[in-house]
């Protein structure tokens, strides 16, 4: 039976610069944010007994320079997080992994038609590694469109309302859109340690050499 080998597989180079590409566009779609925020030096005083302290803190702020020309750099940057950041990966990931999934479904059972139709151990073997990898994957998709498109929707509806959903929803909901962004980062090496065996059997040999 011949398969299609991938262009990734025949030129593994072009993987490094598709890599180094992205990377390099992530950058630059990221240079708006470091303009729109700055760190702002805060005063507190504090009484301890009849002594008054002045404490310096430090906080990151809107930038005054955002806020110039009806704060245009601010909604912008809101834009290209809330679509490029947030709405576009959703995106793509769902249509890669539908992808990755049909194409697992049609592989498997191709092999279960000519290799394991006589023997049903094996057949029943291969049908749980396959339910095991699509479970795997559809985890990690539920929770990064979980995580992920609520904070592009509020970052876009942000964009349009700027002032109102600044100050009624994303003040109160900065925490837990913080939370969703650490519970996205790591829920991918979780469930692939928990749900598959071969990463797990990999990552003991890397620490076990390292």
């Amino acid at each position: 039976m011949r398969t299609a080998q991938s262009i990734f597989m025949k030129k593994p180079k072009i993987v490094w610069y598709i890599f180094f590409g992205i990377a390099a566009i992530v950058a630059v779609l990221c240079i708006p944010t470091y303009y729109v925020h700055h760190v702002k030096p805060i005063l507190l005083r504090s009484e301890s007994g009849k002594l008054l302290e002045i404490i310096d803190y430090y906080t990151v702020d809107i930038s005054d320079f955002a806020l110039q020309n009806k704060c245009k750099l601010f909604k912008t940057n809101l834009w290209i997080i809330g679509i490029c950041l947030k709405a576009i990966p959703c995106f793509l990931l769902l249509w890669f992994t539908l992808a990755l999934m049909m194409r697992l479904h049609r592989n498997n059972t191709r092999r279960a038609m000519l290799l394991y139709s006589k023997s049903n151990k094996g057949a029943r073997k291969r049908k749980q590694n396959y339910d095991r990898t699509t479970f795997t994957l559809i985890v990690v998709l539920t929770v990064f469109l979980t995580t992920e498109m609520p904070q592009g929707a509020i970052t876009c509806l942000n964009g349009f309302y700027t002032n109102d959903v600044h100050m009624v929803i994303y003040m109160n909901l900065a925490n837990v859109l913080d939370l969703l962004s650490l519970i996205n980062c790591y829920v991918g090496f979780i469930a692939y340690c928990f749900l598959c065996s071969k990463y797990r059997q990999t990552f003991m040999i890397m620490i076990v050499q390292t």
